[in-house]
């Protein structure tokens, strides 16, 4: 059930829409047969749509990195977290084995004895993403890393990003901005 609402989300830009947009959605999605109709099965009629938006969808965006439960289900992902760390910080960097975590993604970059901190996110979780990365950079050397995500084809405002990065500067923050591609992968 999950993968057929990735598919569908993947279908409609799913991390791009509007709250409204998406409560629209949930509507249809419990009245489909091939999803409101295969969970009734097993929920009340009224609880297929809380399932969906706090089950499932609530994983999606983390299942695009290749994060959690629902991970399996998604039939796209984002490129692999080392192909943006070194897209952030450059070729020498490299991804720290079992750094990545999550709210918000992040993990811990190495180039030789030189070790930072990452975040990143889509453009709407700027505020998280500083944040966090002040939350490390009190007790860190060097310079946490916050990498703004955008889908390929969906750039954000030149404003928009001159604004997080006079907000990354003013608070001694590095600041990249990376588009990134959806692409196909194998659904066991």
């Amino acid at each position: 059930m999950a993968t057929e609402l990735y598919q569908r989300a993947e279908d409609i830009d799913w991390e791009l829409l509007t709250d409204r947009e998406r409560s629209a959605y949930y509507g249809q999605w419990v009245e489909d047969a091939k999803i409101g109709g295969v969970l009734s099965s097993c929920l009340p009629h009224g609880d297929i749509r809380v399932w969906i938006k706090d089950g499932p969808m609530k994983e999606y965006v983390r299942a695009l990195e290749g994060i959690g439960t629902y991970a399996r289900c998604a039939t796209k992902r984002f490129p692999p977290h080392e192909t943006l760390i070194k897209l952030g910080l450059g070729p020498s960097w490299n991804l720290v084995p079992k750094s990545v975590a999550e709210k918000p993604m992040h993990c811990m970059a190495d180039f030789g004895p030189r070790r930072r901190y990452v975040c990143w996110g889509a453009p709407h979780t700027f505020k998280d993403l500083v944040w966090a990365a002040l939350g490390e950079a009190v007790k860190s050397t060097e310079a946490p890393l916050i990498i703004v995500t955008t889908r390929t084809g969906h750039p954000q405002s030149f404003e928009a990003e001159s604004f997080q990065k006079a907000v990354a500067e003013r608070c001694g923050l590095q600041i990249a901005h990376v588009s990134r591609k959806l692409t196909p992968i194998r659904v066991v």
